[in-house]
């Protein structure tokens, strides 16, 4: 376990699936953690869950980042450890892409998460860390996934960016890219629990070690990079996916 004592960490898509355990961990770590999401509700339950503070705020509108941010600024000593992490999923093949989920997916995986980092990047603190969550799908050719994969591949060419921008100011930006995780996603896409079931079957097939990741693996991933044992480590991407990337 890292001691984080003292930090001020703030994780964005912190109510629920990896979000969840990000914060819960680095709660255990000692860290003050502010969680935020769309759903005051979800925040709110999440936020009593993990003892910590939430905030309500949809990411893929900038002026409430900005808002936001400026609300957490004034509330704490400037941030430690951000955690990019909110994003959406949505499966929709070539050819029958349509422009609602084309603008939902790039609203929140790219301008969402570029837009938190810019409004956030004033209140860092010397020394901190951001960590964009992003994925394997942005290396990989899937029929349903070329949107979200797009939307994270771009989303990795302007975090290696920041990273050296604010590595003048002692700032590190890392990139983890998870592959397949068992969260809640899957009962998201709205199949019947029986093929939901099917898919994560079939998607065990595709990874080496044959299995899912557990969030609790991620987030331990995203807590080093946060942590002192981490500082010589800027602008670089972890792909932690049980070995799918090389099958």
């Amino acid at each position: 376990m890292y001691d984080l004592k003292g930090k001020n960490a703030v994780v964005t898509g912190g109510n629920s699936g990896m979000g969840y355990h990000i914060a819960q961990q680095l709660k255990e770590a000692g860290t003050n953690v502010i969680i935020v999401g769309r759903s005051e509700e979800k925040v709110s339950q999440s936020a009593k869950e993990l003892n910590v503070t939430g905030k309500v705020a949809d990411v893929s509108q900038s002026q409430q980042i900005e808002l936001l941010a400026q609300e957490i600024n004034n509330e704490i000593n400037g941030v430690d450890i951000l955690v990019v992490n909110a994003g959406t999923f949505l499966l929709q093949p070539i050819g029958q892409l349509t422009t609602e989920v084309f603008d939902a997916t790039i609203n929140v995986n790219l301008r969402g998460a570029v837009f938190t980092i810019e409004k956030f990047a004033s209140i860092l603190n010397s020394g901190a860390s951001v960590v964009v969550m992003s994925s394997v799908s942005a290396h990989v050719a899937r029929d349903n996934t070329a949107i979200y994969g797009a939307s994270k591949a771009a989303l990795n060419a302007y975090a290696k960016s920041a990273a050296n921008v604010l590595s003048e100011r002692n700032i590190r930006v890392n990139i983890v890219s998870p592959g397949p995780t068992d969260t809640p996603i899957f009962s998201k896409m709205g199949l019947p629990e029986s093929h939901s079931n099917a898919v994560k079957e079939n998607i065990k097939q595709l990874v080496p070690l044959g299995r899912l990741a557990e969030p609790n693996e991620i987030a331990e991933l995203v807590l080093y990079l946060s942590s002192p044992k981490a500082t010589y480590i800027t602008g670089s991407e972890f792909v932690i996916d049980g070995g799918a990337l090389v099958r």
